[in-house]
């Protein structure tokens, strides 16, 4: 509060001085000073809140970034390259029949059997 007093205090001896014109002078540029201190604290909260508030994506180390490719680099030479038009073998337990009967599930609609009917004398 030294500043506030100093400005005080000039003020006060400019206006014994009878000097009102360079007082008014003086207090407008004091407060034309923190009005502008203060408008540049206001910008610096709100964007400490956005930073808070809404933070960014995550930066990544680049050295982690590097461990990370390096592994899957080293997952990738372990494996053998698939071709991508050829299909997957089944296991013998995928193509064993099941023991159990197959029942129809309720959502679907079971199709019609065809029988033959015959005509005529020898109808079997």
């Amino acid at each position: 509060m030294t500043a506030l007093r100093q400005i005080k205090e000039s003020a006060q001896a400019l206006l014994r001085e009878g000097k009102t014109e360079e007082t008014w002078e003086l207090l407008l540029s004091a407060l034309e000073a923190v009005l502008s201190k203060n408008c540049n604290l206001e910008l610096l909260v709100a964007k400490l809140r956005r930073e808070r508030l809404n933070p960014r994506s995550e930066r990544l180390d680049p050295a982690q970034l590097a461990l990370l490719f390096e592994a899957l680099a080293g997952q990738a030479a372990r494996e053998p390259e698939m071709d991508p038009r050829r299909r997957p073998r089944r296991t013998r337990s995928s193509t064993a029949r099941s023991t159990t009967p197959r029942r129809a599930s309720p959502t679907r609609r079971r199709r019609p059997i065809a029988r033959r009917v015959r005509v005529g004398r020898h109808a079997g």
